[in-house]
């Protein structure tokens, strides 16, 4: 009889353990390798779990911890899959306290799983460390302060470390890095604590109690017995002293304490030589006479602290909370931190000897107050250019900042403010006010003529931009924070020297730098993290380049009208403020004349219109006195006219003018930047958008039958999506139920974690609108929130009325008046109608509410009376309560503006048509997370312009800049991050590129499409979705992966035109019609006239077009080209039916209708003969938006001669399984 693998490891014979090690890690060709192993195998518990030390081969530096769990199929198996995913939380917060994951899996054939973290550091001598804090106070203060943060952000992600004694910190050198950090460690202890506690309080078990106690009792080395217990809590001692294991409770204050209690050593001193007796006696005492003692010596400890008057008051009192006996009554650790910010600068001054120091100097700018503090906000009464309102600005500023917090903003205020890029990332010092943010940065010597910068001050802060506090939560709630103390404002004038209001004032360095959080990170992420800001700047500029200055130059004309010519003096200066916009303005084509601009602007409306405001200014404002303007005409290139919207409004002399439709685009690029500035600590994220690695956490259990009716690959990918943390990526050609994938993902992940919230995000509303009736027509019980922008109609915005009802508005309304209901049978039966009294009385007698007695029917009034006359707190309710939030990529942003819970972030964000937006609008969701899943088809069209950012790119070949030369070094990183979903892909088709996890790949992908007949699909697989590499079929053409479902083969039902009887697959094709010619900027009007008439004989007809297109017999037309669409829609058949191929992406109708356009041969490139089409992209999205009629109207010779090789494909393939028509059969007809 043959021993089963994984037996050995069931036992705790080291010699086992360490072969184990070696096999998994350690020895050529291992699994998991390649790893040395550093130390010998440590038991934690017998049979569950050890650990070993791990280090990179040649690299003793990067020490490494492997907790290794044995049994992975029970206790041990949950426990491992509860450590990894907390530790993918902690790593997600990217705090220098907590811990650092590096790799994880399980290995079904030994039963073990493992979880690799970097190295623990070095365990703490509790006598030497409290020398060390004894004489290093400011250090070990700041140690503390870092300790106490690091819980706080453990808590707030609905953590707990359970075990926090001396034994569960560590001092950490990161390599390649000077400072120490103490660390919170042992999570892995945290993890079976927290379970082992539950199963005894449930099942009362001696045998688990045991192992709990062995785990909380174990003294790190060197500590005595008494020491050790007298970090844990009162109600941790009841229960492992008293043994009532059935009555204890989970408290996060539990983990307060145990801090708590290495502050009094750290600042008081060590115990047992402050209180010999008492420690003395609970060093004796054993079970239940040692619980009595530790309890006298905690009362001694707290009566300690109060008599400790050479101790920061502060200091003294935030410790004496924490050491509260009852749990309930102790300070929480958000409160702890709060209480500790607010007095940093008080306790480390008395420890500096600098009681009586002079208050911190900060500068403001009187002009630039003028505009933004009293014209804008009202804020002083006086303008700051008089002496009155600059006392009264000076008056405002001692008011705002009289109690104000320092914060650290890594971007600067980009996001937040408007100026050149290099001096909003100066303004990284933010002072938190009573009613803004206050970005700074430090003072320096300029030379006003030559703008050459001399030595810099860091005594004083100059105030540079501001933000109101309710559009900044982010900062707001910032971490690490310092209260600043006395402050003195000055005012400042550029030039000014301020030497003498300088002498002797104490420098903010030490603030500043205790609120710097940075991170030492590797080139690979530098280079993504440039990408990123490269493509927020490149956005900017872009926007930047369609503002012009102007003067207006009409005399005697029309007073009706305006004559506009650009200012050429005034935008020089303008496009000269930054490199990026000199070099993007180069080619005219990016950056037309004023004229040729406007006349050219591409609309949804019949008017051009245009904002203009008044300014003299290099740089243009548009925060307020906007005016609207339509173009009336074009005088020449530099001229144009224009009419005011309201008759009342004058055009000002001289201005700014940029095209309405760019009003909302500066939000969404400050709210990205926003994003930008979260990610930066988010070290995980960014390691999961470069190379994903991600961790099977399913053990298999997600594989079950509630989607085996799925069709196709279908049900692995729902395992996928909920067995790999902390990020999947899911690519699916057209139609293969991407959407119903993640729908029945999510449905069965709510019920395994029924508290969890969701954000599920998109860039436009209609994918997200689609996604969303999934998910509640799959969820009709869970809470499901549409978020929508405030101040606008919710029907605007959502167009789905199933989605509509879950709005926020609907949602209250709907709560209050079930509310109202409820109560008003509870209270005042009588009051109801006939109806909804007949409703509560045919509920069975168990649901039906029952009438109130006396007692409580004041206070169900008192609420009646509120929901009726108040519905906020409703609304807080249901946006707090919601499992499942929706919100578009950019509404994402504002979801936490006004939530000021710092522990508030999703336990899983998805984000569907991740291909289609920008980098930098997919984080904005991203950053709100720590679970990410990445849904999209990347052969489908991607970011909005890409191709027009790859081209600028290389441009900058030979700029003579090297800042600019640097984007075209690096543009291969760039064109990664702006296609960052299709990169993912492509990695994985290229060997030994792609991402790696231990038997599980983070990327899935869906090969079996639902929407298209099996002919339609035909030319979409074979030029879009071909296997990699190639595989020809016997007549050379490429085989795809692509399968249809036998539920799409079904017949459109058309009998007229005959030509569509039967076929799925058409192309009408209008070679040698003379009037079917393509026409500059583009069009085609004998191709209008064709589909006209094809429409028109269509029988049966068309559904009408307030019908949903994807009905049987719903029909729209397609063509790439806006002009073309134009023509379209001046046919009355065709009006409201007629789409450019952007708008309909992500959309399908029964029937489609292509229109092609060009038919003429225009040079040697693709672009040049077939325009738009000639993108693998727009086809595909072209022609695989039909169900079940698929019409293409364009020269057939022309595409399959000049359309480059995926037109080849595609014309062979319908001449294959498709019907080449003559276009003149229609006419026939």
């Amino acid at each position: 009889m043959h021993a089963h693998p994984a037996d050995a490891v069931h036992t705790d014979d080291l010699d086992a353990h360490r072969d184990l090690v070696d096999r998994l890690f350690c020895k050529p060709n291992a699994p998991y390798g390649p790893y040395e192993r550093a130390g010998e195998p440590e038991v934690i518990v017998p049979g569950l779990l050890f650990r070993v030390e791990l280090n990179y081969p040649g690299d003793l530096a990067g020490r490494l911890e492997a907790s290794v769990f044995i049994g992975i199929q029970g206790f041990a198996g949950e426990l491992w899959e509860h450590e990894v995913r907390g530790l993918l939380r902690l790593d997600a917060l990217s705090h220098p306290a907590l811990p650092t994951i590096r790799s994880g899996g399980f290995d079904a054939a030994n039963e073990v799983a493992f979880a690799i973290t970097e190295s623990q550091g070095q365990a703490l001598n509790v006598d030497a460390t409290v020398r060390w804090a004894q004489s290093e106070r400011i250090e070990a203060f700041e140690a503390f302060s870092v300790l106490l943060d690091a819980l706080n952000h453990l808590h707030g992600a609905r953590l707990m470390h359970r075990n926090l004694t001396l034994g569960a910190l560590r001092a950490v050198q990161r390599h390649g890095e000077d400072a120490v950090t103490v660390q919170l460690s042992r999570f892995e202890l945290s993890t079976l604590i927290g379970n082992l506690v539950r199963r005894t309080a449930l099942q009362n078990s001696a045998q688990v109690g045991e192992l709990v106690r062995r785990l909380y009792l174990a003294a790190p080395q060197g500590m005595d017995q008494a020491r050790h217990l007298a970090y844990l809590a009162p109600e941790t001692l009841d229960f492992l002293l008293h043994e009532r294991s059935g009555r204890r409770r989970e408290w996060a204050t539990t983990d307060v304490f145990g801090l708590g209690v290495l502050g009094f050593e750290w600042f008081c001193g060590p115990i047992p030589e402050l209180l010999p007796e008492e420690f003395a006696r609970a060093q004796a005492a054993a079970g239940p006479a040692q619980a009595i003692a530790l309890a006298t010596l905690r009362a001694r400890m707290r009566a300690h602290l109060t008599g400790r008057v050479d101790l920061p008051k502060p200091l003294v009192s935030l410790l004496r909370e924490m050491l509260e006996e009852a749990p309930e009554e102790r300070i929480t650790s958000f409160q702890a931190l709060r209480r500790l910010e607010q007095n940093w600068e008080g306790i480390r001054r008395l420890w500096e000897d600098a009681a009586d120091e002079v208050p911190r100097l900060v500068a403001f700018l009187p002009d630039q107050s003028v505009e933004t503090i009293f014209e804008l906000r009202k804020w002083i009464s006086h303008s700051p250019d008089t002496p009155a309102g600059r006392e009264a600005l000076r008056n405002f500023y001692v008011r705002e900042l009289r109690g104000a917090e320092l914060v650290w903003s890594p971007n600067g205020a980009v996001g937040f403010a408007n100026d050149e890029p290099e001096k909003l990332q100066e303004a990284r010092w933010v002072l938190i006010g009573e009613q803004a943010v206050w970005f700074c940065a430090f003072l320096y010597d300029q030379d006003l003529l030559t703008r050459q910068r001399g030595e810099q001050h860091e005594d004083t802060l100059v105030i540079k931009y501001l933000k109101d506090r309710n559009h900044a939560q982010a900062l707001v709630r910032a971490q690490p924070r310092r209260k600043v103390g006395r402050i003195e404002v000055v005012p400042f004038y550029p030039g000014q020297s301020l030497a003498k209001v300088r002498a002797g004032r104490p420098s903010w360095r030490p603030l500043t730098e205790s609120v710097k959080r940075a991170r030492a990170r590797s080139s690979e992420e530098q280079e993504f993290l440039r990408s990123l800001d490269f493509l927020l700047a490149y956005q900017r500029t872009a926007l930047d380049a369609r503002k012009y200055p102007f003067i207006r130059t009409d005399k005697a004309e029309d007073p009706g009208l305006a004559v506009l010519t650009w200012d050429e003096h005034r935008d020089a200066a303008w496009r000269h403020r930054s490199q990026l916009l000199t070099a993007f303005s180069t080619d005219p084509k990016r950056r037309p004349r004023l004229s040729d601009f406007v006349e050219n602007l591409d609309v949804d409306s019949d008017f051009i219109t245009l904002d203009v405001v008044p300014g003299h200014q290099r740089g243009p404002y548009f925060g307020h006195r906007v005016i609207k303007v339509d173009l009336v005409e074009r005088r020449d290139r530099d001229t144009i006219v224009v009419r005011p919207h309201r008759n009342q409004d004058r055009v000002p002399s001289i201005g700014w003018l940029r095209p309405s439709d760019d009003g909302g685009s500066e939000p969404q690029i400050a709210r990205q930047a926003k994003a930008r500035t979260m990610l930066e600590n988010q070290a995980a994220l960014i390691r999961s958008l470069r190379a994903p690695i991600s961790y099977d956490l399913g053990r298999g259990r997600w594989r079950s039958a509630p989607d085996a009716q799925l069709e196709g690959e279908a049900p692995d990918r729902i395992n996928d999506m909920l067995a790999l943390q902390p990020f999947y990526a899911l690519q699916g050609p057209p139609g293969t139920g991407k959407s119903t994938v993640a729908a029945h993902a999510l449905r069965r992940f709510l019920r395994e974690e029924p508290g969890a919230r969701v954000l599920v995000s998109a860039q436009s509303n209609y994918a997200l609108d689609n996604l969303a009736a999934r998910l509640i027509k799959e969820m009709p019980d869970v809470l499901i929130l549409r978020e929508t922008p405030d101040g606008q109609d919710d029907e605007e915005r959502v167009k789905d009325h199933t989605v509509l009802a879950h709005t926020l508005g609907r949602l209250t309304d709907r709560l209050a008046k079930t509310i109202e209901s409820q109560l008003t049978w509870m209270l005042h039966p009588e009051r109801l109608s006939p109806e909804e009294r007949r409703r509560f009385e045919e509920l069975p007698p168990g649901e039906r509410p029952l009438p109130l007695n006396d007692q409580d029917r004041p206070v169900a009034d008192a609420w009646l009376q509120s929901v009726t006359s108040n519905q906020i707190e409703l609304t807080d309710r249901i946006k707090n309560g919601a499992s499942i939030v929706l919100a578009t990529c950019s509404i994402a942003a504002t979801i936490t503006d006004t939530d000021r819970d710092p522990g508030d972030m999703f336990d899983w964000v998805i984000v569907e048509e991740a291909a289609k937006a920008w980098p930098t609008e997919l984080i904005i969701p991203l950053v709100l997370g720590t679970r990410w899943t990445l849904i999209g088809d990347h052969r489908q069209l991607g970011a909005h312009r890409e191709e027009e950012v790859l081209q600028f790119l290389r441009s900058l070949r030979d700029h003579p800049d090297k800042d600019m030369r640097l984007h075209y070094d690096e543009r291969e990183m760039r064109e990664r991050v702006l296609r960052m979903f299709g990169h993912l892909f492509v990695d994985r088709e290229e060997p030994d590129t792609g991402p790696v996890s231990y038997h599980a790949s983070p990327l899935g992908q869906l090969n079996l499409q639902f929407r298209m007949h099996p002919d339609i699909a035909q030319p979409v697989g074979r030029a879009f979705y071909p296997y990699v590499p190639f595989r020809p079929d016997d007549d050379g053409l490429p085989k795809s992966f692509l399968g249809t479902s036998s539920l799409a083969d079904l017949d459109h039902g058309v009998q007229r035109p005959g030509f569509l009887r039967g076929a799925a697959l058409v192309w009408l094709d209008t070679t040698g019609l003379e009037d079917c010619a393509e026409h500059p900027y583009w069009y085609n009007q004998g191709e209008v006239e064709v589909i006209d008439r094809l429409v028109d004989r269509m029988r049966p007809a068309p559904l009408a077009v307030d019908r949903p297109a994807e009905d049987d017999g719903g029909l729209v037309v397609l063509t790439p080209y806006r002009a073309q669409k134009n023509l379209l829609e001046n046919k009355g058949l065709l009006r409201g039916r007629v789409h450019t191929v952007h708008s309909f992406q992500g959309r399908e109708a029964d029937r489609v209708i292509v229109s092609l356009v060009r038919t003429t041969r225009s040079g040697n490139t693709v672009a040049g003969n077939v325009g738009h089409v000639g993108r693998n992209e727009v086809a595909n999205v072209l022609l695989s938006r039909g169900r079940r009629l698929l019409v293409l109207v364009g020269g057939f010779a022309h595409f399959a001669e000049h359309g480059g090789t995926s037109w080849d494909i595609i014309t062979k393939t319908v001449r294959r399984y498709g019907r080449i028509v003559p276009a003149e059969q229609l006419t026939g007809e």
